[in-house]
């Protein structure tokens, strides 16, 4: 009856919104027309919300549920609002923290749209600032109307709506069932149940001839609402389950579907492959668009073997002693096992922990304060530290020149025996791009290897992606600070680390990325790494401070600094206890382990 009463709901609203646009024959267009009507129904859910804000007395259960029909009138819409239009995006929905811009760092732009609102209106049983609540009202309300705006002149075509659409499946998979956008209200579950509904309707535009691969899509898509919609609390929501026997059907169906109707995918250089069906494949993964020319050159294996071999050469250090893996360790998941290590000339510990190289390739910026874009500015940073290796590009190029072991390597790869500072970089870089495989036994099971992982592991990430919320900073299916769908920026975080993890707790003096951007939210602020192989990376956060998982969980369960007693203003970690037992703690050192590559 569920299932009858899903399609007959979204056959009917899709009837009523198309109905007027008969007449115009591309598929493009009519969808073009659903979002503009879809744009008018979140204006008129917005205005309503904005009415009972600015009411003398508020009445909070009809602001509430004002504000859940505004937001799944937003969530109908999303996949186009985001493709399109990030930016008003980000004013309509974006997350409760200061934007810096680089050009005018001193001046953060404070947040704004549903989620500070959400704050306002459900963090307690009374709302503190009125005021505040309706200037957030008004600012939500501007911001869609630019929306309103843009779409009147917007031009679609049928790649670009199933582009969108794939992009919004995935997002439900790593930011929508995780809590990222409704962290208190919750109402994550529901708002994907809303966007799967609108994939229904947008889709059955395109299924005019009533073809057998849209009725299996969409019986997949329906199966999926009512999982999302069986009143199952969103800490003990199935989402591995959820993700692995049912959004991947749904998304290879999608591809099918796509197929068939003989719409193409795009080809140009991205992260993640335009026709991506499975999050969890190591082939749909490109992590050469982290590079300088976005694409694979063609002599990449010959570049991969060069990088191999200058990876554990100690000509490239200034005393011709220490080389990369000296300190990138492959034993130790390429990290060194140490707080800080020595410093090059052993008086004293460099700034940081050592990081793992491993997936370092797949993410949009290097360095715990973010400051190069690319492996190839890492790799000369770090060999011309006087710190680390205590060298220059130049010299080192000059003394491997001389080495005959590596002329046939050196004439293969470039067609001359001459290396200079960019061959060095691009070869090191392209070495450490071949270490992003996704083969962990979990990424075993969430291919369809049911015996991979054990039950207990299977509850670990279902708690990281739930109670834990350690999944709406490290995104899956990296697991790092690299924000999902589109996979085009890693995210900073502040979240309080001590100097030591023991009483008496002082905040560790280390600025982070501040020292690189002058801007206040950037305060303490560090890249947020992978938890990929993270049983073999201890000690752990910037400066080692963490020498375990056991310790490491009882940070983050605690509220990280804030929770600990520091005086942390700009933390961006929650400070409240999470309440995880020691069952569920040890259930997410389960998962995290199953995340080791072999």
């Amino acid at each position: 009856m569920k299932k009858i009463s899903i399609l007959l709901a979204v056959t009917s609203f899709t009837f009523y919104l198309i109905h007027c646009t008969r007449a115009v024959s591309p598929k493009h267009e009519q969808i073009r027309q659903l979002y503009i009507s879809g744009i008018k129904e979140l204006k008129a859910k917005a205005d309503r919300f904005f009415t009972l804000s600015s009411s003398a007395d508020i009445d909070i259960i009809s602001l509430r549920n004002a504000f859940k029909d505004a937001r799944f009138a937003y969530k109908r819409i999303e996949f186009l609002s985001e493709y399109y239009f990030p930016t008003t995006s980000k004013a309509i929905n974006g997350a409760p923290i200061p934007e810096v811009e680089a050009d005018n760092p001193k001046y953060p732009v404070e947040p704004g749209g549903f989620q500070v609102i959400e704050e306002l209106i459900f963090a307690d049983s009374v709302i503190r600032d009125t005021s505040y609540l309706v200037l957030q009202s008004s600012l939500l309300q501007d911001a869609i109307i630019r929306l309103e705006k843009t779409a009147e002149s917007l031009l679609l075509t049928d790649a670009h709506i199933w582009d969108a659409l794939r992009l919004e499946l995935f997002r439900i998979e790593t930011l929508g069932i995780s809590g990222y956008d409704s962290p208190i209200a919750k109402l994550s579950l529901f708002e994907s149940a809303e966007i799967l509904k609108s994939c229904i309707t947008y889709l059955l535009v395109y299924d005019q001839d009533k073809n057998n691969n849209y009725k299996k899509l969409t019986d997949a898509i329906q199966t999926s609402i009512r999982l999302l919609e069986s009143n199952i609390s969103f800490d003990n929501f199935d989402r591995a389950s959820f993700i692995r026997s049912h959004m991947n059907k749904v998304t290879s169906l999608l591809n099918e579907t796509q197929t068939i109707t003989g719409i193409p995918y795009f080809t140009e250089p991205r992260p993640l492959a335009a026709d991506a069906s499975n999050l969890f494949d190591s082939k749909v993964w490109n992590a050469w668009y982290y590079s300088t020319n976005y694409r694979k050159p063609d002599n990449s294996k010959l570049l991969e073997e060069l990088g191999a071999s200058l990876f554990y050469e100690p000509l490239l250090s200034g005393n011709n002693m220490r080389t990369c893996a000296s300190c990138h360790i492959p034993e130790k998941a390429f990290t060194d096992g140490l707080t800080k290590n020595k410093s090059f000339d052993g008086k004293k510990v460099i700034l940081r922990n050592t990081p793992s190289i491993l997936f370092s390739a797949l993410q949009p910026a290097q360095f715990a304060d973010t400051r190069v874009s690319f492996l190839e500015d890492q790799a000369k940073q770090v060999i011309e530290n006087p710190e680390e290796m205590h060298n220059n590009l130049k010299h080192a190029a000059q003394k491997i020149k001389k080495e005959k072991k590596y002329s046939n390597l050196l004439n293969k790869t470039f067609g001359t025996t001459e290396i200079g500072e960019i061959e060095i970089q691009t070869a090191l870089a392209a070495f450490i791009r071949t270490k992003s495989s996704l083969n962990s036994r979990f990424d075993d099971y969430m291919n369809g290897d049911d015996h991979a992982v054990t039950a207990t592991e299977i509850k670990g990430f279902n708690i990281f992606m739930g109670k834990a919320k350690c999944g709406t900073c490290h995104f899956m299916p990296l697991f790092n600070g690299t924000v999902p769908p589109n996979f085009l920026k890693i995210e900073t975080e502040v979240l309080g680390v001590p100097e030591k993890y023991s009483e008496p707790y002082r905040l560790d003096s280390d600025p982070g990325k501040f020292s690189i951007i002058a801007s206040e939210p950037y305060k303490n602020a560090f890249k947020t790494t992978t938890v990929r192989n993270v049983e073999h990376t201890a000690p752990y956060m910037h400066n080692g401070s963490m020498k375990n998982l056991v310790d490491l969980l009882e940070f983050y369960n605690k509220g990280g600094g804030a929770g600990l007693g520091l005086h942390v203003t700009n933390q961006t970690l929650p400070s409240e206890t999470l309440h995880l037992t020691k069952d569920e703690q040890s259930s997410l050192v389960a998962f995290m382990k199953s995340l080791s590559n072999r």
